[in-house]
């Protein structure tokens, strides 16, 4: 926190990685402002002004000059979360940046030094992201000094209930209820459930159930999740276990290995459904009929062999 080098943040969707960022301006020796910019909230067309400033009357609407969130942030840190979707012709321009510690605002000439701590987050693998040309290697190695992956909360299930509790308390205080905590069953059903939405699902459980329910003790009609198809284990999940086996440990390479097969099968089965008839294919499983012929060239399907 207390360096001045970029920090990438990883994790899934809901595990807190802008509260780490702020932690990390907090922690820092650094007085300026915590600027927290959405990526995915940010209109195509109004990237640049928005992160770099705009002169007046550089584009059709700018009655006045606009200070971007570089300049807002300096001396402090600039946080771009969901960096993954930063459109690739921006992502030079915010290189250039990083490189020469100045921006220009659009429609000005004057280089304009910034000192923004920069940090960053995504739920996208750019890795994966760059192997697909969708994200600029360069950059992510300038991002990429310091990496902190968060993990999900199904991987951290001590820290469950303690967040529940929590949640619950500042809940109670908001709405002025008298609610005292969890039922013994509603606490193991918390912790068996794997939270596909992480941290802001439980808060967002927890504060439906605190809006809602009269009840001294919160129950499991209080907070309706279900663990019937979401629990997992290794130990049981023999399907699971045996193909996990016969793949590589390489995440990317298992993925489009297991996506490939899918593929494979999910064309010959509606193939096979539709009498082969490719156009008709294509059309009942959504593709178009040359995309469609495409897959199944690159799958190697031999369509008349299909039975």
């Amino acid at each position: 926190a207390q360096t001045d080098v970029p920090i990438l943040i990883t994790g899934e969707s809901g595990t807190g990685k802008e509260l780490i960022a702020q932690l990390c301006h907090l922690k820092s020796n650094r007085h300026g402002r915590f600027i927290s910019v959405n990526c995915s909230a940010l209109p195509a067309g109004l990237f640049e002004s928005e992160l770099f400033g705009a002169e007046k009357g550089s584009y059709t609407g700018a009655y006045q000059q606009k200070i971007g969130f570089f300049e807002l942030a300096d001396n402090g840190t600039i946080f771009l979360d969901e960096i993954g979707e930063l459109p690739y012709e921006m992502q030079a321009k915010l290189l250039r940046v990083l490189q020469e510690k100045q921006i220009i605002r659009v429609g000005g000439i004057e280089h304009i030094k910034i000192n923004a701590r920069i940090v960053t987050a995504t739920n996208r693998n750019l890795e994966e992201e760059i192997n697909k040309k969708k994200f600029r290697e360069d950059l992510f190695y300038r991002l990429n000094v310091i990496q902190l992956r968060l993990p999900a909360l199904r991987e951290r299930e001590e820290e469950i209930i303690p967040l529940a509790k929590k949640f619950l308390k500042d809940f109670c205080q908001k709405y002025d209820k008298q609610i005292k905590g969890f039922t013994s069953d509603m606490e193991k059903q918390m912790n068996k459930y794997l939270w596909p939405g992480n941290i802001r699902e439980l808060r967002n459980k927890i504060e439906q159930a605190v809006i809602l329910s009269n009840n001294e003790w919160l129950n499991e009609k209080d907070i309706n999740i279900s663990t019937l198809s979401n629990t997992y284990s290794l130990q049981k999940s023999d399907l699971y276990s045996s193909m996990l086996n016969q793949l590589p440990e390489n995440i990317t390479i298992a993925k489009k290995m297991i996506t490939e097969q899918f593929e494979r099968e999910f064309i010959c089965y509606h193939l096979l459904k539709n009498q082969k008839n490719v156009k008709q294919t294509a059309e009942k499983i959504g593709l178009y009929r040359q995309n469609l012929y495409k897959r199944i060239n690159d799958l190697g399907i031999d369509k008349e062999n299909i039975s």
